[in-house]
C-alpha cells in the first residue's frame, strides 16, 4: 500500500516473460505497480497489498523464493508461470503461495484471483479508516460543552488529530482542561497506541513572548519524559531518556531569557 492507503501491486520477477502484461493487468486493477526482480539484493519493496511472483520458465525456484519475501500475514502471494502442471501447483501452493497461474491458459483467473485481492484489501482498508474516524470523532466525548468558544476550540482541535507529528501548544487559565484536551488529541490520533508522558513547569529557554502558561503536547522525536532520582542526593529529578514514537506534554510551560 501506498503512503496515501491505495493497494500496490507488486511483481517479483524471476524471469522476463510476461512482463508487457503486467503494466496492462495493473491497469486494469485500478492499481500502482512496483517491479522488483529477484536478482536485486535485500528484500523486496514493503508496503504491498498484493504480491505476483512471476516465474515463467523459473517455476522450480518460486518454493526457494518465498520465505525470502518475508511477506505479511494477509497478503496473498499469487505465482505466475508458464508451465501448466498441477503438481507444479500443489507444491507451489505448498510452500506458502495462495495460489498458481498458467499463463497464457489461466490470464481470466489470474485477473479475478488479483480482482478479489484488491477488493479484499481495499474493504480491510476502510474498515481501518472508519475505526480511525470512529476513534477521532470519540476522541472528544469526555470534554462536555455548549459554549460557540469551546465548538470552536473542538473543531479546530480535530483537524489536528490525524496528523500524528504535529507539535501543538495549547493556552488557557488553569482548569480549563488544557490537558483533557492534549490527551483527546493523543488518544484520538494514530499515535494512540504508542506512550503519552508528561512533565511539570516547562521552561522554554528559546520562547519570543511572554504569554499565559500553557500545554505543549507532541511527538517526542524519540524522546520521552521519566521519573529519575538520584541515588545520592533523592532528588526526584526528571530527565529525557530515549524512547517510542508516543506523545510528550510539556505542563506549564513557560518563557524565560535565553541563558538565565
Amino acid at each position: 500500500m501506498t503512503a496515501s492507503g491505495a493497494v500496490t501491486l507488486l511483481v517479483v520477477r524471476l524471469s522476463d516473460s510476461f512482463s508487457d502484461f503486467w503494466p496492462a493487468l495493473a491497469r486494469d486493477l485500478g492499481v500502482p505497480l512496483v517491479e522488483w526482480t529477484a536478482a536485486e539484493p535485500g528484500p523486496p519493496p514493503a508496503g504491498a497489498g498484493v504480491v505476483l511472483v512471476a516465474a515463467g520458465g523459473q517455476e522450480a525456484d518460486v518454493a526457494t523464493l518465498l520465505p525470502r519475501l518475508a511477506v505479511p500475514g494477509g497478503v496473498p502471494v499469487i505465482a505466475v508461470g508458464s508451465a501448466a502442471s498441477h503438481r507444479l501447483a500443489a507444491q507451489i501452493v505448498g510452500a506458502g503461495a495462495a495460489d498458481y497461474f498458467a499463463l497464457p491458459e489461466d490470464r481470466d483467473g489470474l485477473r479475478d484471483a488479483l480482482t478479489a485481492a484488491v477488493q479484499r484489501c481495499r474493504a480491510t482498508l476502510g474498515r481501518a479508516a472508519l475505526a480511525q474516524l470512529e476513534a477521532q470523532a470519540h476522541a472528544f466525548r469526555d470534554i462536555v460543552g455548549e459554549s460557540p468558544s469551546l465548538k470552536a476550540v473542538l473543531e479546530r482541535a480535530a483537524r489536528v488529530v490525524p496528523h500524528g507529528d504535529a507539535t501543538i501548544l495549547i493556552t488557557g487559565e488553569t482548569g480549563t482542561g488544557k490537558e483533557l484536551l492534549a490527551r483527546a488529541l493523543h488518544y484520538g490520533g494514530p499515535r494512540a497506541a504508542a506512550p503519552f508522558a508528561g512533565v511539570a513547569h516547562y521552561s522554554c529557554p528559546d520562547a519570543s513572548a511572554a504569554g499565559e502558561p500553557g500545554i505543549a503536547c507532541g511527538p517526542p522525536r524519540s524522546w520521552l519524559i521519566t521519573a529519575h532520582t538520584d541515588s545520592s542526593r533523592d532528588t526526584g529529578s526528571r530527565r529525557l531518556v530515549r524512547g517510542g514514537a508516543g506523545c510528550m506534554m510539556l505542563v506549564e510551560v513557560r518563557d524565560h531569557a535565553a541563558g538565565s
